[in-house]
């Protein structure tokens, strides 16, 4: 419930619930693996990592192939629940370079009062992420319902203050990166790592 299928949402593109690739509302939608492509980019729903309805095997089957992690946070919840700081300690072991790999959003950033709740919010969550990951994740702080209302009124000030369009901009500027960006390398190595089974196998 951190928003993060209308996140993927506005990230593609999709500003309304019309055409919107990701299902989203007030109860639990999301129960299967979904993808949606957009701007060279592959955008991944998973299940929330909630340690019930069996989600926690198909969200796990659904980040196995991903370049990219973007773990969706409420920025509204300062103290992190059992459930997500047992998620947390399981990804060094599950995601190699994770440190590199992953993403932490902060949804709901228009739930700070001002500056200085906003800060001390944005704080707290990081020191609970960092204690749990052993390294201080890149975030960005998100509304996605600001962003998809100013980009409907047509109101650049309240797209920009959304973050959005950072966290946008960030994602092009990786998939557009160097020879050397993380992702290249892993997707290097995974059709090498191909290449060797097919050989094993019409060797056998």
């Amino acid at each position: 419930n951190a928003g993060k299928s209308t996140l993927l949402n506005v990230l593609s593109g999709h500003t309304s619930d019309e055409d919107a690739p990701f299902a989203t509302g007030a109860a639990r939608c999301t129960t299967e693996v979904s993808e949606h492509h957009a701007d060279g980019v592959v955008y991944v729903d998973t299940p929330g990592m909630d340690g019930g309805y069996g989600d926690d095997a198909t969200a796990w089957g659904g980040l196995a192939s991903a370049d990219y992690l973007l773990c969706a946070h409420n920025l509204a919840v300062v103290e992190l629940e059992e459930q997500e700081i047992v998620f947390l300690r399981s990804l060094p072991a599950r995601l190699p370079e994770l440190a590199a790999r992953f993403v932490l959003v902060l949804t709901q950033a228009d739930c700070a009062e001002d500056e200085s709740d906003l800060s001390r919010r944005l704080q707290g969550i990081l020191d609970a992420f960092a204690r749990e990951l052993s390294f201080t994740p890149l975030y960005f702080c998100v509304s996605a319902h600001r962003f998809a209302r100013g980009r409907r009124e047509q109101k650049p000030a309240m797209v920009d203050r959304s973050g959005v369009s950072a966290l946008q901009a960030w994602i092009h500027a990786e998939r557009d990166g160097n020879p050397d960006c993380y992702w290249k390398t892993v997707r290097e190595a995974r059709l090498e790592q191909a290449h060797l089974l097919l050989f094993e196998e019409t060797r056998a």
